[in-house]
């Protein structure tokens, strides 16, 4: 029987199998990720008609890229309507000039109708 202790240089081995795969399992899960969501348009939480979270897939003939969009309510006014904010942002691998600062976040209302929610097209006050 062998009863040896654990020597750093042993420890070390151990620690870096175990790192390299980890980085492995999460190299492959994000390429399966980015080739499923390049075969559907977006990926969509939705918790109520006005707050979700999508991502989706930034791609034309230049630039590329994956997109986050969160929409949230950020206050509820009299009268039924909701003050609701959008960002917008984009992770690009690809760049051209006119994606440098294509980030965005803008408010507007929303208002109850027999319908569901519609935009107002007002700013919020």
């Amino acid at each position: 029987m062998n009863d040896s202790t654990p020597t750093p240089k042993r420890d070390f081995g151990w620690y870096a199998t175990l790192l390299t795969l980890l980085l492995m399992f999460l190299t492959l899960n994000g390429l399966c990720f980015l080739f499923y969501l390049s075969r559907v348009p977006d990926i969509t939480f939705q918790r109520d008609e006005l707050t979700f979270t999508r991502i989706f897939l930034a791609r034309s003939d230049g630039p590329a890229g994956v997109g986050l969009q969160t929409q949230r309510v950020t206050r509820t006014l009299a009268d039924d309507r909701r003050c609701v904010t959008v960002a917008v942002r984009y992770y690009m691998w690809k760049r051209t000039p006119k994606t440098k600062n294509q980030n965005t976040t803008y408010s507007h209302l929303f208002a109850k109708t027999p319908y569901g929610w519609q935009s107002t097209g007002q700013p919020c006050p």
